[in-house]
């Protein structure tokens, strides 16, 4: 049974194509996780796949048979030969064209089209702009736009670490089960409170240690995927709701409780609540993100839950006399950090003309964030903002790394050096 069903014409011939389609399979399918920046739709991955079966059947026939069964084997040898060093040599130049041009390339396409939506005192300031950043390939080397300090090549993978310490410490866990994200003041009375989910989590390492230069210890508490804002449930449609332990009811009767902390800082991704999508294409393929009060269907938009909840707790803990700091999210970027990094000398990774984004693509983005936060935040006056986004971009640009090391871990959250990075600016301005 078994030798029939290996012998068969269609395992056989799997078997012919087998070294092909192993050449075949590994760079369409990383080429394809570069191009989308993460795992390609099935549908794409699909054709990719027919697409290699038929490479590596046209492989087989056309290049391995004529060179394996030919009767000049002396031919056949200086064939290959000739074709491994042609091979290696333009392996070769296009790596050194990678370091010496591509990577500081800005992409100039983007930018007209910015020139091209603008009015007409913004448009000429980003032509002026758009003319410094021109890179004049024809001269190796030239660059008239200094873009080193948003350099990745001296950046390692090991510096997109983000170790389960830095969500939770077990004894703030202890005290707090209800929480995912736990951290600090263990052992003595917190002065102020971090509130959110992983988006204020990823502040806590750079804020923790700036506030506590001057003595302010700071505590961690909240949930991933759920904003701070009482009894709703937050997730895709017909996905878990991540806000279903009531763990923020519980954070927030502790902090608008506990007299030693002054000053709350409200922080998350507030525009996926907000708008319920993610920048580019990262969530394409998902319904939109849904933010809901059980007990109240008849608000039914994500922007009204958020409007109503967000207020909510804002009086709660104004009537506990806390001080709030509400800071907006962070620049979501479209491509994963990884791929700009050069883990091996002659690795595939993406240029730095990849690894920036346009500016005025983000401030659409946040749009709907800006718009509701700022317009809730005129009735609280006292309620200091805070803007990360300032520090991550320029006029133009908003940018991944700095002096060679990674603002981001991921497309949406901090590294350990953007958290320290971020912290510090936060409240150098606060």
């Amino acid at each position: 049974m078994g030798k029939e069903i290996l012998s068969s014409k269609i395992l056989v011939g799997i078997g012919l194509i087998s070294y092909p389609l192993y050449l075949w399979h590994w760079p369409i399918l990383s080429y394809l996780r570069i191009v989308f920046g993460s795992l390609p739709p099935s549908g794409i991955r699909i054709a990719a796949l027919i697409f290699v079966f038929i490479a590596s059947y046209c492989t087989y026939v056309f290049i391995e048979k004529p060179l394996r069964f030919s009767e000049n084997r002396k031919r056949v040898t200086k064939y290959l030969l000739g074709s491994m060093l042609i091979v290696f040599a333009l392996g070769i130049s296009f790596y050194k064209a990678n370091i010496n041009i591509s990577n500081y390339e800005v992409n100039i396409d983007k930018l007209g089209s910015m020139v091209s939506d603008a009015g007409e005192g913004e448009a000429t300031k980003l032509k002026e702009n758009t003319q410094i950043l021109q890179v004049n390939v024809a001269e190796e080397g030239k660059y008239h736009h200094d873009l080193t300090k948003f350099s990745s090549d001296t950046a390692s993978v090991d510096d997109l670490l983000w170790p389960a310490i830095e969500n939770s410490e077990e004894g703030c866990k202890q005290l707090h089960p209800y929480t995912y994200y736990c951290k600090g003041a263990v052992n003595g009375n917190p002065s102020a409170a971090l509130f959110g989910d992983s988006q204020a989590n990823h502040f806590y390492r750079g804020l923790a240690a700036q506030l506590g230069k001057s003595g302010t210890s700071l505590i961690n508490l909240g949930l991933s995927g759920c904003p701070p804002i009482l009894g709703i449930t937050s997730h895709y449609p017909n996905q878990a709701d991540w806000c279903k332990s009531g763990g923020n009811l519980k954070i927030l009767n502790f902090i608008s409780s506990e007299p030693s902390i002054k000053t709350v800082y409200l922080a998350a991704n507030w525009n996926l609540y907000i708008l319920g999508r993610r920048f580019g294409s990262s969530d394409q393929y998902q319904p939109n993100w849904e933010i809901r009060f059980p007990s109240r269907p008849e608000v039914d938009t994500n922007s009204e839950v958020f409007r109503i909840g967000i207020k909510e707790t804002i009086e709660i803990l104004r009537r506990s006399n806390k001080k709030i700091v509400f800071i907006k999210q962070i620049p979501e970027i479209n491509y994963s950090p990884k791929d700009c990094i050069m883990s091996r000398s002659l690795s595939i990774r993406l240029t730095e003309r990849d690894c920036i984004v346009p500016r005025g693509d983000v401030s659409d983005y946040l749009n709907a964030q800006d718009v509701i936060i700022n317009n809730i935040l005129r009735d609280y006056p006292e309620i200091k903002l805070l803007n990360p986004v300032d520090f991550l971009c320029d006029d133009l640009l908003c940018y991944g790394f700095y002096k060679g090391s990674p603002l981001y871990r991921d497309a949406l959250h901090l590294s350990k050096f953007g958290s320290n990075f971020i912290g510090a600016k936060l409240i150098k301005t606060y």
